[in-house]
């Protein structure tokens, strides 16, 4: 029974992994095509922030979503180091909107350029940030229940903390 059950876990968490990979390669992939289909309006929002020097507008625009697209394509075919980058820009794009709640912005988020049905709307920080969260978590799962090889790096991290603990319970056995 017990290996039925781990079989049905198994099977679902790997439903759960295509899921969450292919729908966040998709959010990405859209939202980096978008930007880059219309540059000079992605220039603006970006400015519209006041984070970044007039100098670094254009290259952000468009490098930003050129590593969105790249980092999408990436992850279908199952690369670590994409899950990595999306994370991470997904913690930035979090940071951002959280800047932009708290100065009081009334601007567009700009996560799907002007594509994004919350362009004309306006005031969308508060609803992007709900879904950059949601992201994360679907971003966090990639990266707790990825099929990657252990590699030695991970193997030493690993062994080390399983020391350490395994010392830790034998000194506190010793002490008894």
């Amino acid at each position: 029974m017990f290996f039925k059950s781990t079989m049905v876990f198994n099977s679902v968490k790997q439903i759960l992994y295509s899921g969450f990979t292919w729908i966040i390669a998709l959010v990405f992939l859209v939202a980096g095509i978008q930007k880059l289909t219309d540059p000079e309006t992605f220039v603006v929002l970006i400015d519209s922030y006041g984070l970044v020097w007039d100098s670094f507008l254009w290259p952000l625009a468009i490098l930003l979503p050129l590593l969105e697209i790249v980092c999408a394509i990436a992850l279908v075919f199952r690369k670590q180091w994409a899950v990595i980058a999306l994370g991470g820009l997904t913690l930035m794009f979090i940071a951002v909107l959280s800047y932009g709640i708290w100065m009081g912005l009334d601007v567009d988020c700009g996560c799907f350029g002007t594509g994004d049905p919350e362009y004309k709307a306006y005031s969308s920080l508060h609803s992007a940030l709900y879904k950059d969260l949601v992201l994360l978590v679907g971003i966090g799962y990639l990266l707790v229940f990825n099929k990657s090889k252990v590699t030695a790096s991970k193997w030493f991290i690993i062994n080390a903390l399983r020391r350490s603990v395994f010392r830790k319970s034998v000194n506190m056995n010793s002490r008894a």
